[in-house]
């Protein structure tokens, strides 16, 4: 198949919707003016109960003019993920890393779709 995340849907790859997703990558790609687009296709391919492992990443000093990759921060996921879609997100892990020279914090959840 050749196409776009955002061309993709379950008749045209899967019989079904997905159980899980990993997402360590693409949500800090999409600019913060498309994220919104992002979730809403990520969350038509999963089934209800299942379960997103998504790793981001949040410069100290915030500038959404740079990027990929964009920082998002705890708050913007629960954003993000929050209403109208109602994941419970947990957050599992964070650690101080580098990002292209600059101090960052790598945050990894576990967003679990609501029944």
């Amino acid at each position: 198949f050749v196409m776009t995340f955002f061309e993709i849907s379950p008749t045209k790859i899967a019989s079904s919707l997905f159980g899980s997703a990993f997402d360590r990558g693409a949500l800090v790609a999409v600019a913060p003016h498309s994220r919104g687009q992002y979730v809403t296709k990520l969350d038509s391919l999963l089934r209800p109960g299942g379960q997103i492992l998504l790793v981001t990443v949040a410069r100290r000093i915030a500038d959404d003019d740079v990027g990929p990759p964009f920082s998002i921060t705890p708050n913007d996921v629960n954003n993000l993920f929050g209403q109208p879609y109602h994941y419970n997100i947990q957050l599992v892990g964070e650690h101080e890393t580098d990002l292209k020279g600059e101090d960052a914090t790598e945050f990894v959840f576990v967003l679990t779709k609501q029944k």
